[in-house]
């Protein structure tokens, strides 16, 4: 037998890379190390120019199960039958009964995750993911409904038919009517891939039942998913031919990620089920009409990237397939129980328990601004005509008012009703998303933009492109790319012609190396940073960026880079997620002038990048981002003009990002092989290259291969002697990086 291994296979294996040292125990930049290479900065502090303060942000969007199954703290999946009524074809149809047959409530075939298969690259199953997704995921084909994964079982001796005869409420009209001939019949939902549950923790079950015939004492259980050990239970009774809503506490005798709900009751006889709902207990809160909605420790992953915005509900859940299946932010508010949910059209079912009071509750709790997407009458295969969207604005001015409108107003007062009388505050609204090209949307645009201005003359309006060619009015508009590791590195100069008060803002609101960035791996998310050091030189005009996707359950993981990966009881940040940290939390208030280059006798310049940004009004405190793209380790010397040595402290805090070798990836059992390091070293003086002109300070230390390396810089800083703010101009730019090793280039690879 022969065994062939590629590269990064034996990487794996060996823990190293062809050329790469084995990360050490003691410091990584330190100058004890041996160089392959230089690495030229040059800092001017003489020139500063403001830093958006909304610069770094997150982007969230129902996909992969980041709100369903994920961040959405509900247990039970599909919790009022939607889902099977929608993939039976029941959902839309006339018929007032379905009778559920085994075929209709028996696992899919097709899985919704694509395991990696050995003889598969990170190309080939990314190219196989994509496939399935256009075949099944974003069509109407019917095959679609194959991926939607079943939840719902009945239990020996039951029979079950999902019914519209006897609605809960106008808007949720599918019910399940569980038989049973014998003396016991029911049903058992296994929630999203299991349901997690731990010894001692209490969850509170909600449900609604209705008698059909002679059936009594329903009973719940939380158990074993064979049935045989029972962690909690509880009895329901008495039930009655109308609908009645019973609410318990159950409490677990033992931990079990993948536990099942059984919910059962005493034959013969029928009984009617709707609206089954389970929290963890710590989510049962006073005033909301709702449970809190969010899963801790998700949350404080969030939270861990300080984000300034947050972009909701989307992307391409805000657009739909159809208009019908678009997000339609009505239908998402109130009791969860009267939210009749829709198909998402990244392929499965939606129940909108995340809508838009929930956005805007989570956009609170980050202390972040929300920036909300609304339907401009456009869907991936309908427009509808401008003389037509009289409703699509109204809606748009009316959701407005429920987030900001005072409780006197009639949407305003649904909001206090659901328990936040005080305003949120939406100061930034898009108009559609990606909706350039598409039928209509230049005329739409123009009419939602003067429609909101005329109520909310200080709403900061989003096209999705740069529509001044088409005689419309931008303020802003988005910017998105999914792309290779080298386009992205060279695209750090994307924006640097661009002239702040001539040219519209800038939002990057979806961007992320996902052709040869595998799973989300190291040398994807340098040159993330390596984009991100232009965003900051011009962030006069990039207003707000965001990484995409943000989040992904592991069992539905079929996009190829998502920020936040997640089960059911842990989580993980992939190298990205270290990346947008650092930059988040080193974002400053101004960025001063920045260049860098690699020895060229290597590679090419572009293989090194750096910003500089300081983090309060006197830079007193100087955040140095250096990204080496290379698998090189290189001398790195610093210099900085407008600052006499003695100014510069002698040691710095610096916080290092690397790993073994390019291709490495974090995953649920190695959390940390791509992981932040504290150091705090000394910086060993050096002479100022080409400064004999102007005061400069310069220093030295090790740029470890492929590697981000952020420097926390003392500054002693004389009264009076503040660098002052300019505005940027990219004329006066381009002659001042003629820091002489600055050029743009367009080679993508070396």
């Amino acid at each position: 037998m022969v065994l062939v291994y590629t590269s990064v296979a034996l990487m794996l294996l060996l823990g190293v890379s062809c050329g790469a040292q084995i990360l050490p125990a003691t410091s990584l930049i330190s100058n004890d190390w041996e160089y392959q290479g230089t690495t030229e900065i040059s800092v001017d502090a003489r020139f500063q120019f403001p830093v958006s303060d909304k610069l770094y942000g997150i982007f969230f969007e129902e996909i992969g199960h980041a709100g369903e199954g994920g961040i959405y703290a509900e247990m039970i999946q599909d919790r009022s039958f939607d889902a099977l009524a929608y993939t039976t074809g029941f959902l839309d149809s006339p018929a007032q009964t379905l009778v559920l047959t085994e075929g209709m409530l028996s696992p899919s075939n097709l899985s919704a995750t694509l395991q990696m298969a050995p003889e598969l690259g990170h190309g080939d199953l990314s190219t196989l993911r994509a496939e399935m997704a256009q075949k099944y995921r974003l069509s109407n084909s019917p095959e679609r409904l194959l991926l939607q994964p079943k939840s719902w079982f009945p239990t020996v001796n039951t029979s079950a038919a999902l019914t519209k005869l006897q609605p809960l409420n106008k808007d949720n009209t599918i019910a399940l009517n569980i038989s049973a001939d014998g003396e016991e019949g029911g049903i058992i939902n296994t929630g999203y891939w299991g349901i997690s549950i731990s010894e001692g923790k209490t969850y509170q079950l909600s449900i609604h039942l209705a008698a059909v015939d002679d059936a009594s004492l329903v009973r719940v259980a939380l158990e074993s998913t064979d049935g045989r050990q029972t962690y909690a239970s509880a009895s329901l009774e008495p039930l009655a031919s109308h609908w009645k809503k019973f609410k318990v506490n159950l409490t677990a005798g033992a931990t079990d990620g993948s536990a099942q709900l059984r919910i059962s009751f005493k034959g013969p006889g029928s009984v009617l089920v709707d609206s089954v709902s389970l929290f963890p207990g710590e989510n049962i809160v006073e005033g909301l009409i709702n449970p809190w909605p969010f899963r801790p420790d998700l949350v404080e992953a969030l939270k861990g990237l300080e984000p300034k915005f947050l972009r909701v509900p989307g992307g391409c859940v805000v657009e739909g397939n159809i208009l019908k299946e678009a997000f339609h932010w009505k239908k998402s508010i109130g009791p969860n129980d009267i939210r009749p949910g829709h198909w998402d059209l990244w392929g499965y079912w939606n129940t909108d328990g995340l809508g838009m009071f929930e956005y805007l509750l989570l956009a609170e709790e980050l202390d972040a601004v929300p920036v909300w997407v609304a339907n401009n009458g456009v869907s991936h295969q309908e427009s509808i005509a401008v003389q037509d969207l009289g409703p699509w604005i109204q809606s748009a001015l009316d959701s407005l008012e429920f987030a900001m409108g005072g409780v006197w107003t009639p949407w305003g007062a649904v909001r206090r009703e659901m328990g936040h009388p005080k305003p949120f505050n939406i100061s930034h609204f898009a108009i559609g998303n990606e909706d350039c090209g598409h039928a209509w949307y230049v005329e739409n645009y123009r009419a939602f933009f003067d429609a909101i201005r005329r109520v909310y003359p200080h709403m900061q309006l989003i096209a999705n492109c740069d529509l001044r060619g088409d005689q419309a009015p931008v303020q802003e508009f988005d910017w998105h790319i999914y792309t290779s590791q080298w386009d992205l590195i060279n695209r750090q100069h994307e924006f640097d012609n661009m002239v702040p008060g001539a040219d519209p803002l800038v939002f990057a609101s979806e961007y992320a190396v996902t052709a040869d960035g595998g799973w989300g791996n190291l040398k994807g998310a340098l040159a993330e940073a390596t984009f991100m050091t232009g965003m900051e030189r011009n962030s006069e005009v990039v207003h707000m960026a965001s990484f995409a996707p943000l989040f992904s359950n592991v069992h539905d993981h079929w996009w190829q880079t998502d920020l936040i990966m997640f089960n059911a009881t842990q989580w993980y940040g992939i190298p990205s997620y270290y990346v947008q940290k650092l930059f988040s939390a080193a974002q400053g208030v101004s960025y001063v002038l920045t260049a860098a280059q690699s020895d060229t006798s290597f590679v090419h310049n572009e293989l090194a990048a750096a910003s500089a940004t300081c983090q309060d009004s006197k830079c007193s405190k100087l955040a140095l981002k250096v990204v080496n793209n290379g698998g090189f380790r290189s001398k790195a010397t610093v210099t900085i003009k407008g600052l006499s040595q003695s100014a510069l402290n002698t040691t710095a805090r610096a916080d290092v990002l690397t790993g073994a070798f390019p291709e490495i990836e974090n995953s649920l059992d190695h959390p940390r092989s791509v992981f932040p390091k504290e150091e705090f070293i000394h910086l060993h003086p050096a002479n100022a290259s080409g400064s004999s002109d102007v005061d400069a300070a310069a220093f030295t230390f090790s740029l470890p291969p492929n590697a981000l390396v952020v420097l926390h810089l003392d500054l002693d800083i004389a009264p009076g002697s503040e660098p002052k703010l300019a505005t940027r101009n990219p004329h006066v730019m381009s002659s001042l990086m003629a820091l002489k090793h600055y050029r743009s280039r367009t080679d993508t690879g070396y």
